[in-house]
């Protein structure tokens, strides 16, 4: 699982560390500025309604609840998910199970 450690750093350098959220499938090291939400899963790439968002888009967090909602509806029914660029890449062993089968974390480990 990649650091994303650089892009968090980024952001607060920026500024902007009261006003954006990292959101990623990754995980922090030792970074504890900013809000971020890591270790997600990968459901983005499955074509999840993460899939959906794009630049611009508001989203509210709510962090009792854990829930990410996008405040448009309306973007399920007017787009198509992001295609996923590493949909064309071969892969083989255990990253092709997990490219095949993988789910999210909550759910366990499993192949199904």
């Amino acid at each position: 699982m990649p650091d994303i450690y650089a892009v968090q750093a980024t952001v607060c350098g920026m500024g902007l560390d009261k006003d954006v959220a990292v959101i990623t499938d990754a995980r922090f090291s030792g970074f504890a500025r900013g809000f971020g939400v890591c270790q997600i899963t990968p459901e983005a790439a499955k074509g999840g309604p993460l899939a959906y968002l794009r630049d611009g888009d508001m989203i509210t967090i709510d962090v009792a609840g854990r829930t990410i909602d996008v405040e448009n509806q309306d973007i399920f029914k007017e787009r198509e998910p992001a295609a996923n660029p590493k949909d064309a890449n071969t892969y083989k062993g255990v990253l092709n199970l997990f490219r095949k089968y993988g789910g999210p974390a909550n759910k366990g480990a499993r192949l199904d």
